[in-house]
Parts: C-alpha cells; sequence; structure tokens
C-alpha cells in the first residue's frame, strides 16, 4: 500500500469516528425539528403518509415551516433498520457527512491538473477535522445532505474536460441536491455559471451530452417543482426573507424619518426602503465572511474554523487566485455565492445556511499550507514547521472535542431539548392514572415529542390528532406562540381544565408556569434532564 493511501485511510477513518462516535448521545437530545422529522419519516414508514396525512409528499409541513423532502425520505431507511430512536434519526446526517469527507478527497483529486499528494491529503485533513462540518453532521440537518449532492455533482464537472459524458451524472446529483436544502437553489446558479464561463470553448463539441444532462436534470426536479413553487414553498422563503430582518425594519424606519425632514432629492433617493434593503443585505453577507464569524464564534463557542487555520487560510485565498487551472474560478463562485444565502435571510451569522461552504474553505486552508510548506526546500525544515503546526493543531482540536463533546452537552443541554424524553417518559407511566393530560409548550410545542418519544399510531394521529392534542393529551403553548393555552398566564383559570376529580387531571409545567400557579397544585415529582435539572414539573391540582 502507498504512504499517501495509508495516510489517506487513516484521515477518513478520524473523519468518519468523530461523525459517529456517541452521535446518539451527543447532542444530548433531539431537537424539536429533529423529532418532527423523524416522525414524519416513522409515518410514512407505516402509512405511506405525513403528520398531516398527505400522501407521500414532495413539502412537508412541519409546525409553521414547510420542509423539503430528501432528509425526510433518508430519515425513512435509517429508522426501518433502527427504529424510532436517536441514532435512527441522526444516522443520515452523519452517514452522508462520512461520505462527503471521502468524496472530497476525490473532488480536490480532481482540481489539479498535476497531481500532488501534500495538496490532495492536508485539505482532505482539514475537512475530515472540520468543527463546522462535524458539528452539523452529528444531527439531523438537511442542509448536510444538500451538500453531499452539490460536491458529488461538482467533482463530476471536475472530469467534464477529460470525460464528457460525466456532465450527465453531474445534473443527477446537482439536481437531487435540491431535493434537500432551499439555499442550493441560491447557489447553484453561481456555480453552473461559472462552469459555463471555464469551457465555454468545448461545450459546442459535447452538445449531446449537454442536452442530455439538460433533461436528466429536469426530470429529476420535474416531480418537485409544483411543490418548490407552491404557496408552502414560497412561504419558506418569505418567512426567513430579510425583509423580515429587525436591523432592516429598523434602518428602515429611521430612512423614513430622514426622508421627512429633507426636501433634497438626494436624500429622498438616498433614504428609501431599497437602500435599506440593499445595507441590510450586505451587512448580512459580511456578516457571515468576518474573521469574528469563522474564526471565533461560528459555531458558538468556537469558530467554523480553527484558529490555527486562520494565516493558512488568508493565504490560501491569494494562492488559489495565483493558480492556473481554470476550475479555481468554480471554486471562487461557490464561494462567494454561498454567504449570499445569509445575505437575504434574518437571524444572522447563520452557520447553518452557509454550511455549502465547509469543503470550500477546508479546501483553501489545506492549499495555504500546502503552498507555504513548498517554500522550504530543505526536507529538515519541512518537517520541523509541520511539526510546530501539528502541535499546534492538536492543541485547537483537543479544545474543539471538549468544547464539543463534553462541556456543551452539559452547559446548553435544555436547548438541545434535553428533558422531553424524561418528560415523556414520566407521561408515559402514570397515563393510566388520568383522564387528562395537559402539557407545556413554554420551550416549544410539545405534541411532537409526545408522538415520537411515545412512537404514538400514526394512523391514529391522523384521523383525530392536532398539534392542541390528541387521545387524553391537550398541549399549552409558549408566549410567543398563538395556539394553546399559556401556562404562564396569571389569568389562566384551572376550573376551565379540571376534571371533576381534580386528581386525576395531570398538568406538566416549566418551573416558571409553576411558580405562577404554585399555590393552587400539588407538585408531584420535579423532571431532570439528562444533564439539565428541573425541566418540568409534574403536578395536580389542589
Amino acid at each position: 500500500m502507498k504512504k499517501e493511501h495509508l495516510i489517506l485511510g487513516v484521515i477518513i477513518f478520524f473523519g468518519i469516528f468523530l461523525r459517529f462516535w456517541h452521535v446518539s448521545d451527543i447532542p444530548p437530545s433531539l431537537s424539536h425539528d429533529e423529532v418532527a422529522i423523524g416522525y414524519n419519516a416513522y409515518s410514512l414508514l407505516k402509512t405511506g403518509k405525513d403528520e398531516y396525512g398527505s400522501q407521500f409528499p414532495l413539502l412537508f409541513r412541519s409546525f409553521d415551516d414547510y420542509k423539503l423532502p430528501g432528509m425526510v425520505y433518508s430519515t425513512v431507511v435509517s429508522i426501518a433498520l433502527f427504529g424510532l430512536n436517536e441514532l435512527g434519526v441522526r444516522f443520515p446526517s452523519a452517514f452522508f457527512g462520512s461520505l462527503t469527507v471521502i468524496v472530497f478527497y476525490f473532488f480536490i483529486r480532481n482540481f489539479y491538473e498535476k497531481k500532488n499528494y501534500f495538496f490532495i491529503l492536508l485539505p482532505t485533513f482539514f475537512f475530515a477535522f472540520s468543527i463546522w462540518h462535524i458539528n452539523f453532521s452529528r444531527q439531523l440537518f438537511e442542509s448536510n445532505g444538500a451538500l453531499f449532492f452539490l460536491l458529488c455533482g461538482a467533482y463530476f464537472l471536475f472530469l467534464f474536460p477529460q470525460k464528457p459524458q460525466k456532465i450527465v451524472a453531474a445534473a443527477f446529483f446537482l439536481a437531487l441536491s435540491i431535493y434537500f436544502y432551499y439555499s442550493v437553489r441560491l447557489v447553484l446558479p453561481f456555480i453552473l455559471l461559472a462552469f459555463l464561463f471555464i469551457h465555454k470553448n468545448i461545450l459546442k463539441q459535447h452538445f449531446r451530452y449537454l442536452l442530455m444532462a439538460f433533461f436528466v436534470g429536469f426530470f429529476v426536479l420535474l416531480p418537485l417543482f409544483p411543490s418548490l413553487f407552491s404557496n408552502g414553498g414560497l412561504s419558506r422563503i418569505s418567512t426567513v426573507s430579510v425583509i423580515n430582518d429587525k436591523n432592516y425594519l429598523m434602518l428602515q424606519k429611521t430612512f423614513a424619518q430622514k426622508s421627512l425632514q429633507t426636501q433634497s432629492p438626494l436624500s429622498k433617493f438616498l433614504y428609501n426602503r431599497r437602500v435599506a434593503l440593499f445595507i441590510t443585505a450586505a451587512e448580512n453577507y459580511f456578516k457571515n465572511v468576518s474573521f469574528q464569524h469563522i474564526f471565533l464564534s461560528g459555531t458558538g463557542p468556537l469558530g467554523l474554523l480553527y484558529i490555527v487555520e486562520a494565516p493558512f487560510f488568508f493565504w490560501g485565498i491569494y494562492c488559489l487566485f495565483k493558480r492556473k487551472e481554470k476550475k479555481k474560478w468554480l471554486i471562487f463562485a461557490w464561494a462567494l455565492s454561498v454567504p449570499l444565502a445569509g445575505a437575504v435571510t434574518t437571524d444572522q451569522p447563520n452557520a447553518l445556511r452557509t454550511l455549502l461552504n465547509a469543503p470550500i474553505y477546508s479546501f483553501i486552508s489545506g492549499l495555504g499550507l500546502a503552498t507555504f510548506l513548498s517554500v522550504f526546500k530543505k526536507t529538515e525544515w519541512k518537517i520541523v514547521f509541520l511539526g510546530i503546526f501539528v502541535f499546534s493543531f492538536l492543541l485547537s482540536f483537543l479544545q474543539f472535542f471538549q468544547t464539543y463533546f463534553y462541556i456543551t452537552p452539559q452547559k446548553n443541554s435544555l436547548h438541545f431539548g434535553d428533558g422531553y424524553k424524561q418528560m415523556a417518559a414520566f407521561v408515559k407511566a402514570n397515563e393510566k392514572n388520568y383522564d387528562r393530560i395537559y402539557i407545556s409548550g413554554y420551550y416549544w410545542r410539545p405534541y411532537i415529542f409526545i408522538l415520537f418519544w411515545d412512537a404514538y399510531s400514526p394512523q391514529r394521529y391522523q384521523k383525530k390528532g392536532s398539534p392542541s392534542g390528541f387521545g387524553k393529551y391537550s398541549f399549552g403553548s409558549a408566549s410567543w406562540d398563538s395556539s394553546g393555552i399559556f401556562f404562564g398566564d396569571t389569568k389562566f383559570d384551572i376550573k376551565n381544565l379540571v376534571a371533576v376529580n381534580k386528581r386525576k387531571t395531570l398538568f406538566i409545567f416549566a418551573p416558571e408556569e409553576y411558580a405562577v400557579h404554585k399555590d393552587n397544585f400539588i407538585e408531584l415529582a420535579m423532571i431532570d434532564g439528562k444533564y439539565a435539572k428541573d425541566v418540568f414539573v409534574a403536578s395536580i391540582a389542589k
């Protein structure tokens, strides 16, 4: 076995290990989005319908949002294999994440006209250990599936000059990526325009393959078209649109006031909502490419990349620009277009919506390091510098490993939904003792957690259930939710909810809600999560 293949094998092993190791336990609980996808996949498996009774839909209603179908249908397979549990839900994301590391190696290998394994293995190493990609491979995120298929498609685009028929495979995978995540629709046109620009001189010679690719992509996407342009498909875009960004709304209000204070045509031109929108979008774009976001805080306690990558990342941008391979323009088009998904949406910066750049950033860092090492003529100096780098990287990696796998699960466990599984188990064990059960929606809409952790019959739920209740269950709401009973309200009247026998009605409150009404209730149990303490209070009326 060649030394390069051995090193590659070790890199891929650790890449897979970091995406699968304790994936059922870390993060410590399934989030509301994860259980929503998981239960809908379970419902499809059992009935061929989603939770709302739609038969094999290509757009899934989830809370007040609509999800694309790719990851839901992928999860059907894993739930059939592993069951309705953490592994069944998270397996597809970890699987796609692991495969992406392997595809990334071939993607980089085909970027270079002259093969230099140092330039190929270093980017692969950075991506296998990527903070950014590991984070989103260990939870069920649609963007992770989209990235895998997008990278597969780009790999086949790279093969086009030598094997023009591969453009058909590229079209197939690129079209599939659109089934997973909305951001791809914004990035893909720029990648394809760069491809057309790079190969404009030879595309005419292979027009038949280009035509075949068009029809393959068209027919793969054909079933999805009605959903993309439906009210549900468009509502997702409108919900997260930058026009709902609080910074834009504030700036628009400020500009409107300034416009009223002056009659100058120039001021009227400058202080209008379109300029405010452009400024907000530009600010959002640069938030997603800022040093702070990329190297310090993009994933919460840490950046998207290791801080030790910073000098090589910036050097890599320069080195990529100076390289002769025309494919570099496809890389630039990819890298520069991904933050647009952040520019035109709310809640920025956003590491999830820009995840498509994770392999590109790793490629740039690896290119920068490889180019820097190639400056040293003497092998001894290369070994010394590489040793210093490996030591520095190991310190950064150990910080990430400790933070992600040990500190964050305990410190932010409630953020991940810790406590819902334990609450569902408590209710399940005691439900026979009660005629009615009310569950708080303080943290999030609880119905989906009960459906998931109880493996509640999809047939029964489709016939008689809703997010407000099913069977003997009724669900409260949070202060931000417009539906359901808000138990935190001081005007909440117990008499309207309690059965004739008060002891036959069980209430599950958040501690904050229980504190408001504790004079009217008897505490039965305090329910803890895996790490979070005092997440729910089980009680009955006095």
